[in-house]
């Protein structure tokens, strides 16, 4: 387990030095394919952008690329740390969110109406 654990903490880093060096608007990666089909925004258009952004500290230009993911990251961060943890044959961290049903619950609440919210007119 502590083996898969490495390989992830190496590809996530890889890829974020990656999305560090190119800027993805202007490589021009591909849109959400959901997108693509209707073209509303998913909750998750923007994502890469966003990242890319934040990791050159311009917390406004990812904010207009996609709010919610910049106002999720930390969350983000303490499941994946969680997971981690658990994958090491540790324990997870306080609260074990993943493993609550009703976090998932809001997580796709809070999903849809900032799907709602980005696509009204």
């Amino acid at each position: 387990m502590r083996n898969n654990a490495a390989t992830l903490v190496v590809l996530a880093m890889t890829l974020l030095v990656l999305l560090w060096w190119f800027d993805p608007a202007q490589f021009g990666v591909p849109l959400c394919l959901f997108h693509a089909m209707t073209g509303l925004k998913c909750p998750g258009c923007g994502v890469i952008r966003a990242t890319h952004e934040l990791l050159h500290l311009r917390l406004g230009a990812a904010w207009r690329q996609n709010c919610l993911w910049v106002l999720s990251l930390p969350l983000v961060v303490y499941l994946a740390l969680s997971e981690l943890r658990v994958c090491c044959g540790g324990s997870p961290l306080p609260g074990n969110l993943p493993q609550r049903r009703w976090f998932w619950l809001s997580a796709v609440a809070v999903a849809t109406i900032f799907f709602v919210v980005r696509n009204v007119p």
